[in-house]
């Protein structure tokens, strides 16, 4: 059943009128809250809401909108709060926000529920909510509710990883109104599930066996990134990470004189940007693939194309997923490391090829960000980590040509000056990936540098702007 998102036969709340009548109903909501979690009632008392655009909407049943976005389905509630049940499994949930409270009520009466986490992602709206509905599952000690800002935990890794995860769909759009960097993150996780299902059913698995079968005699004769991190883990000060973003190549000149001074910062890049680096005469440390290249292949393309094989002239390494296309890893002529990533499709060959497993969020860049994590002291620099498009350009060096079949600006971030720039969903999603990754590290342990603001604003990081590279 789908939710319906618009109001109709919706009536004003008038809300002095109905808040005076309603106080009892809220104070004994809030009252319970406040027994169990003080902090958490204190947030929800202090929310205004007479600002809030709310509709009581009547159907078979009755619910509020706000912003025109209904809280839960106006003709069966519970029949849509069995529906997103229904996904999960085990004894343990996570509910992401609580809508007009029907996934609690239904969770309640499951006598095999164990632990029920309902997350807070628009707390004025759950406040308006308190005011109409007794909520009786706040009294059941199976339930603990929190705000997001006073978990401790990242929400997207609770949400990938937790089979008794839910999502109310209706909670993550208003979560835009106030926190757009928390919808980006729902958002993200909702992409990178449906990417991964899509993985399961497009015939990637059969896909990925031919070429673990192709590779496996390539791979035995290298060595995995355990000895890359053996050699370099914790021994350079400053590690600059470079992507593939438009904002490398006004970057360039900059990176050249840093690369010509002694004892300059390790450099980990991209292989995608590689091939402008050569131009340039700058020769990474190491460039990173982790790319399968299937994409490409279904679009009459081939990765090897965008391979800066030149590098391997010049003592570059290639730190390179077990899954990399066969020719790229037959054609390269320097030191090769392996990598199995940290996803379940590489479970497999773990156990034939173990290694350190590489953090994984969609793209490259993750797995080149736990890279220069492992090998930097001090800091790490971005370079050409957009996650957007400056000037309406995809990457640096390359002719928009080269992917219009594969890209496409269908959404927008907030780049270093808050101006909005144009991206494509699946780069929101590898932004979210990078900013998971830092919030995982202990506080103040690296700084994270970024040498543009016109790319995406990524969490945690400060700027460059007219400070040196040491």
């Amino acid at each position: 059943m789908s939710l319906d998102l618009k109001t109709s036969n919706a009536q004003h709340i008038d809300k002095k009128a109905r808040f005076s009548v309603m106080s009892d109903l809220y104070q004994k909501n809030l009252g319970v809250i406040h027994r169990r979690w003080p902090e958490l009632a204190n947030l929800i008392d202090i929310q205004e809401i007479e600002h809030l655009d709310a509709c009581v909407v009547d159907g078979k049943h009755q619910t509020i909108s706000v912003e025109g976005i209904q809280l839960s389905s106006r003709y069966d509630p519970i029949e849509e709060a069995f529906m997103y049940r229904k996904h999960t499994s085990g004894d343990e949930y996570h509910v992401m926000g609580c809508g007009m409270g029907d996934v609690p009520k239904i969770l309640m009466h499951d006598k095999n529920a164990k632990k029920v986490f309902i997350h807070i992602i628009n707390p004025d709206v759950f406040k308006l909510v308190l005011h109409f509905t007794d909520q009786p599952w706040l009294n059941d000690e199976r339930f603990h509710c929190l705000h997001d800002t006073l978990m401790n935990t990242s929400v997207s890794e609770v949400v990938l990883k937790h089979p008794g995860a839910i999502i109310l769909p209706q909670e993550i759009i208003l979560a835009k109104r106030k926190t757009p960097n928390l919808y980006y993150h729902y958002e993200s996780i909702i992409f990178y599930r449906y990417a991964i299902q899509q993985f399961n059913s497009d015939g990637s698995i059969e896909f990925d066996q031919l070429r673990i079968k192709e590779n496996l005699p390539l791979l035995r004769k290298k060595k995995p990134v355990d000895e890359l991190f053996k050699k370099h883990g914790k021994k350079h000060q400053s590690v600059i990470l470079i992507g593939a973003g438009p904002t490398l190549e006004e970057n360039i000149d900059k990176l050249k004189e840093v690369y010509k001074k002694p004892g300059r910062p390790y450099i980990v890049a991209a292989s995608m940007a590689g091939k402008l680096l050569y131009k340039h005469e700058i020769y990474p440390d190491v460039i990173v693939n982790v790319d399968r290249g299937k994409g490409l292949e279904d679009n009459n393309q081939d990765l090897a194309d965008f391979f800066p094989f030149e590098l391997a002239r010049h003592k570059t390494r290639f730190v390179c997923s077990t899954l990399t296309p066969h020719n790229i890893l037959k054609d390269w002529r320097g030191k090769t490391y392996y990598a199995n990533l940290l996803t379940e499709d590489y479970d497999k060959i773990q156990e034939i090829l173990p290694s350190i497993r590489l953090y994984m969020y969609g793209s490259v860049i993750a797995s080149a960000l736990h890279i220069a994590f492992a090998i930097a002291t001090q800091r790490v620099y971005f370079m050409g980590m957009d996650f957007s498009f400056p000037d309406n350009k995809f990457h640096a060096g390359m002719d928009n040509s080269t992917h219009e079949k594969t890209m496409k600006a269908n959404t927008s971030v907030i780049n270093g000056y808050g101006e909005e720039v144009e991206t494509e969903i699946s780069y929101r999603t590898f932004l979210t990936g990078v900013e998971n990754f830092i919030s995982m590290q202990k506080v103040n342990e690296l700084e994270f540098i970024n040498c543009s603001r016109r790319g995406a604003k990524i969490a945690n990081t400060t700027y460059l702007d007219d400070q040196e590279i040491i």
